[in-house]
């Protein structure tokens, strides 16, 4: 029944005047609080409110890695793998650590299309445009290569599906009648590039990927262990799965994405074998461009196709829109902490920094909980009522970002963007 209050957020203004304003930044924040930003070629320094050329490349960077242990950036671009030492930021040096074309048997114009470093440093994994799974060890040995879309490939467990667990068995509430039929799948399929995702622990990763031999998307599920890397789950072919792919911290079972159904827009909660387990609609959302956990994977954070940054929280597998902040351009998004997420403009002129906590809005028995654009009412005077019910829901014409309780009249103050609301009275 906890609340995300904001607790503070600090503004950093970007000289961004000698950049081409087709430039889009990625901020990367280190832990000791200086700050880099990455494009197609250059990574940059910022420093006494200036923007410094730290490296520079004729490739295009896809993906920047972060080690902090060694000072070093792993830079992913189309053709290598470089470690790009920040330890002097104003002039980095690099080392080409790894190549395909020099080290796999690939026709020329394959090339890196996606790649993830694992959480504890120890292995990478790469995904080539001709569908290759490549897995790399910390010393840039290669480990294996498996293709992606190959029917041979078994997976080493497969689902077993008892009876209590069979769809006509199990409780559907009041919609049961109309779900009893598949529906048919949506008209449109997500063709895009695949996404990687790696468990916390670093035994397993995740890849969600467009097979054109099915037309639909599936989720393969992959293991590391003994210096072997082992398929361990492929998915049945998932309808209207978009191509967002995050791996839940702390909860090893849980895989996120967003799905496109006949009626309704929602993320998806894949369990590890690859069956979906639940989800729930994304209200007044008609697409999403980013999909991140924060760092304890108490927040989930959806970038929407509106510019909106979503922040959702759960109690009892009951999922609660808490914030929501508008931009007017496209935004980058990095988790620097469990509870400070940073936010970059498309343009690069503004890095912005939230600090969330969690609070219970509560006053004399009676506590509310933010729910988008409802506010869920609950008088513990009347009695003892479980979440998710609630005595009131107080419904707004906006999302609710923060709510305040007034003991002298015993009143709420709801504010909701780009208004306040005053005195809904219970």
């Amino acid at each position: 029944m906890k609340n995300l209050h904001l607790f503070d957020s600090t503004n950093l203004t970007l000289p961004v005047g000698s950049l081409s304003t087709q430039d889009t930044l990625e901020p990367i924040v280190l832990e000791s609080g200086q700050v880099f930003f990455y494009n197609q070629n250059n990574v940059y320094y910022h420093i006494n409110n200036s923007l410094l050329v730290s490296y520079q490349t004729n490739f295009n960077i896809k993906q920047v890695y972060l080690d902090e242990l060694l000072n070093v950036f792993y830079l992913i671009s189309d053709r290598h793998i470089r470690s790009v030492s920040y330890e002097n930021p104003e002039k980095c040096f690099d080392t080409d650590l790894w190549a395909p074309d020099e080290n796999l048997d690939i026709e020329p114009d394959d090339e890196i299309v996606t790649g993830a470093l694992s959480p504890d440093k120890e292995h990478i994994v790469l995904l080539m445009k001709s569908s290759l799974v490549v897995t790399l060890l910390s010393n840039f040995k290669l480990l294996s290569w498996q293709d992606l879309l190959s029917v041979s490939d078994k997976a080493a467990k497969e689902s077993v599906n008892v009876g209590w667990g069979k769809v006509e068995t199990q409780f559907q509430g009041s919609a049961k009648g109309s779900t009893s039929v598949m529906p048919p799948p949506p008209a449109g399929v997500d063709s895009g590039p695949p996404s990687l995702a790696w468990a916390q622990d670093s035994t397993l990763f995740a890849i969600n990927y467009y097979n054109p031999n099915l037309n639909t998307r599936l989720v393969k599920v992959f293991k590391l262990s003994g210096g072997q890397c082992t398929l361990e789950y492929t998915s049945k072919p998932i309808p209207g799965l978009e191509r967002h792919l995050s791996w839940r911290p702390h909860v090893m079972s849980h895989l996120t994405s967003t799905q496109r159904l006949p009626n309704k827009f929602v993320l998806t909660f894949i369990e590890k074998n690859t069956e979906i387990k639940d989800s729930f609609e994304l209200k007044g959302v008609e697409g999403v461009k980013v999909l991140k956990w924060n760092m304890d994977g108490t927040v989930l954070t959806v970038v929407s196709d509106k510019n909106e940054v979503l922040l959702y929280t759960n109690s009892n597998w009951r999922w609660y829109l808490k914030q929501t902040l508008s931009f007017s351009f496209p935004v980058s998004l990095q988790w620097t902490s469990p509870y400070q997420c940073s936010i970059l403009n498309s343009i690069g002129s503004q890095l912005t920094t939230y600090t969330w906590s969690w609070a219970v809005d509560s006053e004399r028995g009676v506590v509310s909980v933010i729910d988008g654009a409802e506010l869920l009412v609950t008088d513990f005077n009347r009695g003892i009522i479980p979440p998710p019910m609630c005595t009131e829901k107080i419904a707004c014409p906006e999302t609710i970002n923060h709510i305040i309780h007034q003991s002298a009249t015993f009143s709420l103050r709801v504010q909701y963007y780009p208004c306040i609301l005053f005195g809904k009275r219970l």
